[in-house]
C-alpha cells in the first residue's frame, strides 16, 4: 500500500477547488492536493518540478474548460513530454461530449470523469478515485 498519494489538480472554478480539497479532506489526510488554475499553470509547475528535480505527482486531475489553456492542449503537451507523459491523467469535466470524451482518450487520458451534480457525489466519486489510485493500482511516482 503506498504511504501518500500526491495529486495535481488543474481546475479555474473556485467552487469546485474547494469542494475538491473538503471531499479529500472529510476522508483522508494521506493525500497532499495542489492547484493550478489552467492548462499553462498545469505545464509549468510541472517543468519546475523537472527543473529542481522534485518529486513528480502521483497523478494529475485535469478539467477541460480553462482559461489561457485547456486541458485538451495541457493533455497534448503532457503526454509528449518524456517524463510527464508517465503521470496518470483523470480528466474531470461538466461535459458528457463524446467526442470530448474520446479525444481526452485518444490524447493519453487514463481515465474521464464527469463532474457529479452534489457535493456527496463528488466525496464519493473521490473516495472511489483515492482508493484505486492510493490502495489498488501500482505508480510510478
Amino acid at each position: 500500500m503506498r504511504k501518500h498519494l500526491h495529486i495535481l489538480v488543474a481546475e479555474d472554478d473556485e467552487d469546485d477547488r474547494y469542494f475538491i480539497k473538503t471531499a479529500f479532506e472529510s476522508f483522508t489526510n494521506d493525500v497532499q492536493l495542489d492547484f493550478v488554475v489552467h492548462g499553462a499553470e498545469l505545464i509549468h509547475h510541472l517543468q519546475q518540478l523537472y527543473a529542481t528535480e522534485s518529486a513528480m505527482p502521483s497523478l494529475i486531475l485535469l478539467d477541460l474548460n480553462m482559461p489561457v489553456m485547456g486541458g485538451k492542449a495541457a493533455l497534448d503537451q503532457i503526454k509528449k513530454h518524456p517524463v510527464f507523459k508517465s503521470i496518470p491523467v483523470i480528466i474531470f469535466s461538466t461535459t458528457t461530449n463524446k467526442v470530448d470524451i474520446s479525444y481526452s482518450y485518444d490524447a493519453g487520458a487514463n481515465t474521464f470523469i464527469t463532474k457529479p451534480s452534489t457535493y456527496q457525489s463528488l466525496e464519493d466519486m473521490m473516495k472511489s478515485v483515492y482508493k484505486y489510485w492510493h490502495s489498488i493500482a501500482s505508480l510510478k511516482h
